[in-house]
């Protein structure tokens, strides 16, 4: 086989799967988007407890928050088996239920 067989070959193999620059891009979009989530939670709860007086806004910002990333911890876990990624993950998701606990604890008081 001659070098332009091997790279149609590999083209054909690797055909609809992102090349490694794509795949730079997906990571570091999904950073921006982390990040970006982040600020908008923070900016949440600084809203709802310093001009509408509302905690409850917060909070349901803090459950989207660590939910997110506890599903994103998780997701690495699954894929990498690496102990801290589920540590992180369990810890994130415990603190997304634990938040919804306290939501439904005080509209039930």
């Amino acid at each position: 086989m001659d070098k332009d067989q091997i790279l149609q070959m590999s083209r054909n193999e690797n055909e609809g799967q992102p090349d490694e620059w794509e795949q730079s891009i997906e990571k570091q979009a999904a950073q921006v988007g982390k990040a970006a989530g982040l600020v908008t939670c923070i900016l949440l709860v600084l809203l709802a407890e310093y001009v509408l007086h509302n905690r409850n806004i917060g909070r349901a910002a803090w459950i989207v928050f660590f939910a997110m990333e506890g599903t994103s911890y998780l997701c690495k876990y699954l894929q990498t088996r690496k102990r801290s990624h589920l540590f992180w993950a369990v810890l994130e998701l415990f603190c997304a239920v634990a938040y919804v606990g306290i939501l439904i604890i005080l509209a039930v008081m």
